[in-house]
């Protein structure tokens, strides 16, 4: 799971947002790896934020061994990130201003999120347990 979510971060990154008939994208697939800014402008794969942000889950999760909103915090803020997303960005911004760590984030409709949170899994594969489980139960239709 998780290296697929980095090898397909590493080749999307550098396509993110282009249309199909621009950057390369002649067949509307990306089949290799584009031009990276990031690595002066060859043609390899890097992580973006999403990519760090899992794996800076992952290592607090192994190290506390349990994966909340807190723990990528501190690697977040010292450490260099690639293609860093608006969200991120603005998370940055705000915990540089001392807003505490809950209200650092904006709100947002995009997919970032949901790509950074399997390492919340990990924890939970060796003693599978009701915690992932909702706490309430849903409306009955």
């Amino acid at each position: 799971m998780l290296l697929g979510l980095a090898i397909g971060d590493a080749l999307g990154n550098t396509s993110e947002s282009l249309r199909p008939a621009s950057g390369g994208l002649t067949t509307g697939e990306v089949r290799d790896y584009l031009p990276n800014p990031y690595a002066d402008g060859r043609a390899v794969g890097l992580p973006s934020d999403d990519t760090q942000l899992a794996f800076w889950t992952l290592e607090a999760a192994a190290r506390r061994r349990r994966a909340g909103p807190r723990e990528p915090r501190p690697a977040l803020c010292v450490q260099p990130i690639f293609g860093l997303g608006s969200t991120v960005r603005e998370f940055l911004l705000n915990h540089r201003d001392s807003l505490p760590w809950h209200r650092c984030g904006p709100k947002s409709a995009g997919n970032g999120a949901l790509m950074r949170i399997a390492p919340v899994l990990v924890p939970h594969l060796a003693e599978p347990s009701p915690a992932l489980w909702p706490t309430r139960r849903s409306p009955r239709c």
